[in-house]
C-alpha cells in the first residue's frame, strides 16, 4: 500500500466509531506501560542491579504481577515498603493487571452507544452482534468507557508517583510515595463505583 493509502485509512479509522475503542484502550495501556516500567525499575534499585542491559534481558517479558511480587521479597533485604506504596502497588496488582490482561488476551469492542468495552471470547460477544430472535448464552465481561478511562487516569498519576519515588529512592530509608497523586486503593473503588 502507498503511503497516502495507509494516511487516508488511518484518518478514516480515526473518525470512525472505532475512536472510541482506540482512545480509551490507548490510554489505559500507554500508562499501563508506564508504571510497570517505573516498578521494573524500583525492581533494579531494591537487586541493587547496575547493568541495565542485564537487568532488561532477566526482565522482558516478565508478568507485571512477577515484577511486584520480586520488588515485594527484594525489599526485605533493601528497603522496607511504605504503606502508601504498599496500598497502590496492590491496587496496580488487583485491579490494573487484571484490565490489562483482559484486553491483551481477548477481543475487544465498543459497540453502540460507545459507553461500554467489552472483553470477547470464542463464545462470548455482545447481544448487539446476535440477531434479535438468538438469545446470547455467554454475554462478555465489559467495563465502561468512563471506568477504563479512571483506571488509566490512576495509572497516569501512580506512574508520577513512582517517577518521584525513584528520584529521591537514595536518600530513603523506605521506599514509600512520600506525596502521592494517586489516590488509594480504597479511594480509587468507591470513585469507580459512582
Amino acid at each position: 500500500m502507498t503511503s497516502p493509502t495507509i494516511e487516508k485509512l488511518r484518518d478514516e479509522w480515526l473518525s470512525s466509531n472505532d475512536r472510541h475503542l482506540y482512545s480509551h484502550i490507548g490510554f489505559f495501556m500507554s500508562w499501563f506501560a508506564a508504571a510497570e516500567m517505573s516498578v521494573s525499575f524500583l525492581l533494579a534499585l531494591a537487586t541493587k542491579s547496575i547493568d541495565m542491559e542485564g537487568f532488561k534481558l532477566l526482565v522482558r517479558g516478565m508478568d507485571a504481577r512477577v515484577k511486584c511480587e520480586r520488588l515485594r521479597k527484594a525489599s526485605k533485604s533493601y528497603k522496607p515498603i511504605g504503606a502508601a506504596l504498599d496500598d497502590r502497588l496492590k491496587n496496580f496488582e488487583k485491579t490494573m493487571i487484571g484490565t490489562r490482561n483482559k484486553i491483551a488476551h481477548s477481543v475487544v469492542v465498543c459497540p453502540e452507544p460507545f459507553d461500554k468495552i467489552y472483553f470477547c471470547s470464542h463464545n462470548e460477544w455482545p447481544s448487539q452482534y446476535f440477531e434479535v430472535a438468538d438469545k446470547n448464552p455467554n454475554p462478555p465481561e465489559f467495563i465502561s468507557t468512563i471506568a477504563l478511562f479512571k483506571q488509566g487516569l490512576w495509572l497516569n498519576f501512580f506512574s508520577y508517583d513512582l517517577h518521584s519515588l525513584v528520584k529521591t529512592e537514595a536518600q530513603a530509608v523506605v521506599l514509600e510515595i512520600t506525596h502521592p497523586h494517586s489516590p488509594t486503593r480504597q479511594a480509587f473503588l468507591e470513585d469507580l463505583n459512582q
